[in-house]
């Protein structure tokens, strides 16, 4: 496997991107992978180890749904696994580089079956892109 960037091991991060729901770790903690684009995994192969986050979850946030839109927010570090997924076309492998121990999830609208116009969706949106627009400019 590839290996990652030391400069991030071992640092609080918040990074956006879309979750997977995956099984236990071996020692039972709960898991999801963390993808840059939705449908990653599904119909092609995983993105490169380096690219690749698997989450620790803190228990009491399991993802709703293959690819929610999230923002987590965590401990990183370099810990390479490589560990076989279920998905849409069969078993996948599942090499990554990065381990997350999550400490916080924003997760983000809209849920599958959702109009992509659902206002609750749009006004959450503008908040997120309005906060980071007023951060900048300061």
């Amino acid at each position: 496997m590839k290996g990652g960037n030391p400069s991030l091991d071992d640092t609080t991060v918040e990074i956006g991107g879309f979750a997977i729901p995956a099984p236990p770790a071996e020692d039972g903690t709960p898991t999801a992978y963390l993808v840059e684009m939705a449908g990653m995994c599904s119909h092609t192969p995983p993105p490169p180890p380096n690219q690749l986050v698997l989450v620790k979850l803190d228990g009491e946030w399991p993802p709703d749904y293959v690819h929610q839109p999230v923002r987590l927010t965590g401990r990183l570090a370099i810990d390479p696994s490589d560990r076989v997924l279920m998905v849409v076309d069969g078993n996948v492998s599942m090499k990554s580089t990065w381990r997350l121990d999550l400490e916080s999830v924003e997760a983000f609208l809209p849920k599958p079956g959702m109009s992509a116009g659902n206002s609750e969706w749009v006004e959450q949106l503008r908040a997120k892109l309005g906060k980071i627009g007023s951060e900048k400019s300061q």
